[in-house]
Parts: C-alpha cells; structure tokens; sequence
C-alpha cells in the first residue's frame, strides 16, 4: 500500500501535481501520468482451492497408483496440508522452506 502510494506521489508530481483524470492497474494505461496506479486485492480462499485439489486428487487416483504421484505440499502457519489430508506439523526451514 505504501508503494502504491509513494508511486502516485511521484506519477502525480511528473503530471505538474495536477488531479488523476482516474485509477487503472494496465500498463498500457500507465503510460500517461494523468492516470493514478490502482491495484486488486483478492480474497485469499485456500478452503476452496484445498476442497479443488482433494477432488482433481480422487480423479488421478482413478486412473493412477497413489505411489506413482507427487503430491506437492502447501505450507501454511508450520503446517502441511496435502490434498485435504489432515493438518501435520513440520519444521519450516530457513525462508520459510523445507
């Protein structure tokens, strides 16, 4: 947010500190100093993508040997969720990696 916001000061001092005619996230758009950096925030929603990942799961499992696949992990507050597996503790590395 600070960012943004140093960002627009700096866009709005090369436009002669003159008001934003109005706010896009497009680069295109940023190419005129007229208009303000905008962004998305998007709502985290890791029950829905967890939920998602168990059921593409179940399908490979179909057609598949559970030993035959790589289930990757999602690290999340030291915990380890794999594919709606229950949560299991684990050590977290340096940078927050295993």
């Amino acid at each position: 947010v600070q960012k943004v916001r140093d960002i627009n000061l700096e866009r709005k001092r090369k436009n002669h500190n003159k008001k934003f005619k109005k706010k896009s996230y497009f680069e295109k758009d940023l190419e005129d100093f007229s208009i303000e950096l905008d962004y998305i925030v998007a709502v985290p929603r890791m029950k829905l993508y967890i939920s998602y990942s168990s059921r593409i799961y179940s399908i490979y499992l179909r057609f598949v040997a559970p030993e035959d696949i790589f289930a990757y992990s999602i690290v999340l507050h030291n915990s380890v969720i794999m594919f709606g597996l229950p949560l299991l503790p684990i050590a977290v590395g340096e940078g927050g990696f295993l």
